[in-house]
């Protein structure tokens, strides 16, 4: 389901995109809206997802996390176009590295995590709420 919803979200953000963009004044300002909002959405809805007790309930919550995170992947590669122009391969996979480069720290982080709270899932959760949320762009004053 958080797979299915991620990729939900990506649909929907990039037919969404066009139409928030008229009206509020420019796809810059479309991005910036959907790179605020969806990590912390995101965020939001994991720090939820923690305190839930039906199982089916709890993993609609981290699956529409994965939805609202997703929002910002078609104004990301949009946005990697605009500021590469004909390098936009160049400038695109510079932005994919560096989101490979968190998630391989990502995965031997939840393991020590694991073992310092005593086999704890909480705490990664929270650990990846928090990165979510701070990875959350400030809007820029430039139009």
């Amino acid at each position: 389901m958080p797979l299915f919803l991620g990729g939900f979200g990506c649909l929907v953000s990039g037919y969404f995109t066009p139409f928030l963009a008229k009206k509020i004044g420019g796809a810059r300002r479309a991005r910036q809206i959907l790179g605020m909002g969806g990590p912390l959405s995101a965020a939001a809805l994991l720090a939820i997802s923690v305190q839930i007790v039906n199982p089916f309930l709890a993993i609609f919550a981290v699956g529409m996390a994965i939805f609202a995170n997703d929002l910002t992947v078609p104004s990301s590669w949009g946005a990697a176009m605009d500021i590469g122009g004909r390098y936009a391969g160049s400038v695109s996979g510079g932005m994919n590295m560096g989101g490979a480069g968190g998630g391989a720290v990502a995965g031997p982080m939840a393991a020590y995590l694991l073992v310092w709270s005593d086999n704890n899932w909480n705490v990664p959760i929270y650990v990846a709420t928090g990165s979510s949320s701070l990875s959350t762009p400030l809007p820029s004053s430039r139009s």
